[in-house]
């Protein structure tokens, strides 16, 4: 997998919807707004978890991958302090909920 090239290819594509899938077992829908890439997923099973995940341009901007596909994750952690303040990612189930953001 080239991940350099998706990525580049995910910031530079247009604002839409790139997948809306619908299974017996989850709902996946991938979207670009405004620069901001959303992924969510709905499970269908008994737990009937939701999790979403919302990742700015510039965390997209700040994952470099090495040729043996490895993040930098120093150069990860430097483009935290270029977001703006909100949810990266939240996860909601009956029996927990889990929220990752920036403030």
């Amino acid at each position: 997998i080239d991940w350099p090239q998706i990525l580049a290819s995910l910031k530079d594509a247009p604002d839409g919807e790139f997948a809306d899938l619908k299974s017996s077992d989850a709902d996946v829908t991938v979207r670009k707004a405004g620069g901001t890439l959303f992924i969510n997923v709905d499970e269908r099973s008994e737990d009937n978890a939701t999790v979403e995940v919302t990742l700015p341009a510039t965390i997209i901007d700040a994952i470099q991958i090495d040729d043996e596909d490895r993040i930098d994750i120093a150069a990860l952690l430097q483009g935290f302090n270029d977001l703006p303040g909100g949810d990266l990612v939240r996860v909601t189930a009956p029996d927990a909920n889990v929220r990752i953001w920036v403030e």
